[in-house]
């Protein structure tokens, strides 16, 4: 899961807008694509960090505390992503408008 969330992340750091209209179009398509993705990996990234809570309380303390981080980085990860992604929408959206003016 880590692995995926941080290719998803590393391709919308590096994806570009584009120069003109259509290919602003075609860029909105594919992160709309991303986005869905995202939505169906959603229901399995609550699934991994439910377990990884369920495993808490059978673990010792110290097991307990890098399960604890695990989960911290896991959820991190998660919001950085999806911050990233709604806003790079926005900035799809507006680069579009500009460019119909």
């Amino acid at each position: 899961m880590e692995a995926w969330l941080y290719e998803r992340w590393l391709r919308l750091q590096t994806a570009g807008l584009g120069r003109d209209l259509s290919h602003i179009q075609l860029t909105q398509h594919k992160h709309k694509v991303l986005e869905a993705e995202l939505q169906a990996q959603e229901s399995l990234y609550h699934g991994v960090v439910g377990r990884g809570q369920d495993l808490l309380s059978k673990q010792s303390q110290v097991n307990q505390r890098a399960i604890q981080k695990w989960i911290r980085t896991l959820k991190k990860q998660w919001s950085h992503l999806t911050d990233e992604a709604a806003g790079r929408r926005n900035r799809l959206q507006v680069a579009a408008a500009i460019k119909q003016v």
